[in-house]
């Protein structure tokens, strides 16, 4: 293969899987789009200086792009990430690439979700939950299971930079960057739904930059939404697992706070959790909200298409909704409760984490210059 040719190639791939045009790559590397669309029809003369400014845009290291024999394309979805997020992400790629083979093989569980064209959200959520329960019967938490199959987890302080966690995936070797800046509700919240990703999506192409705005607006998921639509769920009930929040929301409206606010603190988690969980169980078992009621009620449809359940009037041709399965009446239901704070657990976790990863690129620190070990350390944020 030619030079141009493989230049085309990988600068194809790299404009692919963040999911831009040839003007978006040129306004991040600072040239024209021209050259961009150049470079990609292969009829652009090789130049270094602007090879190594689009490189540079993309956050991607220059001399691998350039002089690697073969080029390693490692799965880094960059989910709801903005450009500049991109980039961050790719030199956590670019270390992860020259520390890879520091660190183990990941043997997780290779799971599928079972499938439906149609992609309706209750069927969406039952299947997350259902995933859930079993791996949480067997991995109590988050951190059991990262434990377990000794997944390394980069743990990077980035008020800068506005993202939750990703997964960087090459060959068997995988590793989640965590963002420490969030609060620790959040952050074990991430886990979680990483976790989701290692054992639904790392043998497929997950879909990039898949916005989803309102959870609550749809009775229908688009096939691209699914796999971050499924991992927000089953993140969602790996935290808290199913059957508790079924019992709790037999109360409805008539919550028992004091049993809501033991379930938040047992799974170290955010009341918002807590309401989203016993959104999507209302939700799910809607027929024991409605028995009693005079209305032509149906469960899904075009007139089920707003998912928050916001009341309308007849006028309008909609029916009849109990005001207190209302997400927002949810919320405001349990306004008054504390999030976990023994989930600040996570940042002991995550310390752990570090020292793990720093011992095992010690291990191989003979085949690293100072300056590259230098290199790592800054981006990693670790003590080498």
């Amino acid at each position: 293969m030619g030079i141009r040719k493989e230049i085309a190639s990988r600068l194809s791939y790299e404009i692919d899987r963040r999911n831009i045009s040839a003007n978006q790559a040129g306004n991040l590397a600072c040239i024209s789009d021209e050259i961009i669309k150049g470079y990609l029809s292969e009829k652009r003369e090789i130049n270094f200086s602007e090879i190594t400014k689009i490189c540079n845009g993309f956050g991607i290291n220059s001399v691998r792009f350039i002089y690697s024999e073969k080029y390693p394309k490692p799965k880094l979805a960059f989910r709801n990430l903005n450009f500049n997020i991109q980039k961050f992400a790719s030199e956590i790629e670019n270390i992860f690439l020259l520390i890879e083979d520091c660190l183990p093989l990941i043997n997780t569980p290779k799971l599928k979700r079972f499938g439906n064209k149609r992609y309706k959200r209750d069927d969406i959520i039952s299947e997350a939950a259902a995933f859930a329960s079993d791996i949480q019967s067997k991995y109590a938490s988050p951190e059991d299971f990262i434990s377990c199959f000794s997944i390394p987890v980069l743990p990077i302080k980035s008020n800068h930079a506005e993202f939750d966690a990703f997964i960087i995936n090459n060959n068997k070797r995988s590793a989640i960057c965590i963002n420490i800046s969030k609060s620790p509700q959040r952050i074990r919240f991430s886990l979680a739904h990483e976790i989701a990703h290692l054992l639904f999506d790392m043998d497929t192409e997950v879909p990039i930059d898949v916005f989803l705005p309102n959870l609550y607006w749809k009775s229908e998921i688009r096939e691209n939404e699914v796999p971050e639509f499924f991992a927000y769920k089953f993140a969602e009930f790996y935290l808290l697992p199913y059957d508790r929040i079924y019992h709790i929301s037999e109360t409805m409206p008539n919550l028992n706070l004091q049993e809501c606010q033991k379930i938040i603190d047992q799974y170290q988690t955010s009341k918002n959790v807590l309401a989203n969980a016993l959104f999507d169980v209302i939700n799910f078992n809607k027929y024991r909200y409605i028995q009693n009621e005079e209305s032509d009620y149906q469960p899904s449809g075009e007139q089920f298409r707003r998912m928050d359940w916001e009341n309308k009037s007849d006028a309008e041709g909609c029916v009849h909704r109990k005001g207190y399965i209302n997400f927002e009446n949810i919320k405001t239901l349990i306004k008054g409760l504390k999030n976990s704070s023994e989930a600040t657990k996570v940042f002991s976790f995550l310390e752990d984490c570090k020292q793990n990863i720093t011992k095992l690129i010690k291990l191989k620190s003979e085949y690293y210059s100072d300056k590259v070990l230098l290199h790592i350390a800054e981006v990693l944020q670790l003590d080498l």
